[in-house]
């Protein structure tokens, strides 16, 4: 367990400095969790280490967006804001994602529509090259 709360350090801090949490505050978040971790471990003994970090740095997004939300300046903003406006977990899975963590799971149905449309225009393009 030790060794999956390490491996999740990386995108935890990424996720509380990219919510602007002080670095005091930051670190008693980690000392929090993981003792969440601990109970998570136990309830949900067969998740994947992927799963288990990624349950971890989405409640690290919850935690950095109520902290960020009972800010002032955060809704004067436009990058804070549009990261409050983002789903909690949309953000772990992507910050996560940059951190090798997850990226073996299941691509979402818009995610394989995106890739679609992009091979048809770049299929489009070659065409066009060829006549």
């Amino acid at each position: 367990m030790s060794e999956v709360f390490r491996r999740a350090l990386p995108p935890i801090r990424a996720v509380l400095r990219e919510y602007r949490v002080a670095p005091e505050t930051g670190a008693d978040v980690e000392t929090d969790l993981a003792a969440w971790l601990l109970r998570y471990v136990r309830r949900n003994p067969d998740a994947s280490e992927d799963a288990k970090i990624l349950a971890l740095v989405s409640l690290a997004c919850s935690f950095g967006r109520g902290y960020q939300a009972r800010s002032p300046e955060s809704t004067a903003d436009r990058k804070m804001a549009a990261l409050l406006g983002e789903n909690p977990d949309a953000v772990a899975a992507r910050v996560c994602g940059s951190f090798g963590v997850g990226t073996a799971m299941a691509p979402s149905r818009s995610d394989l529509w995106s890739r679609v449309r992009a091979l048809a225009r770049r299929g489009a393009g070659r065409r066009d090259d060829q006549e």
